[in-house]
């Protein structure tokens, strides 16, 4: 049992991973960059929303749909 008791320390004593600065970086732009996406996306569906309400129905094609 000493044997594998000594191989589970030395596995959990080992160091963590480091991560990089830049990956982070790359994570939150990302990140950033979808927000963006969906704040557009929002904003086109509040338009098209408006279009119908005040009975405007164009076709679908003028709105890339």
């Amino acid at each position: 049992i000493r044997p594998e008791w000594r191989a589970q320390v030395k596995h959990q004593m080992k160091p963590l991973s480091r991560r990089s600065k830049t990956n982070n970086d790359e994570q939150i732009s990302k990140i950033l960059t979808l927000e963006r996406t969906l704040s557009n996306l929002d904003d086109s569906v509040h338009a098209l929303e408006m279009l119908l309400c005040a009975g405007n129905t164009l076709n679908n094609v003028d709105f890339n749909l």
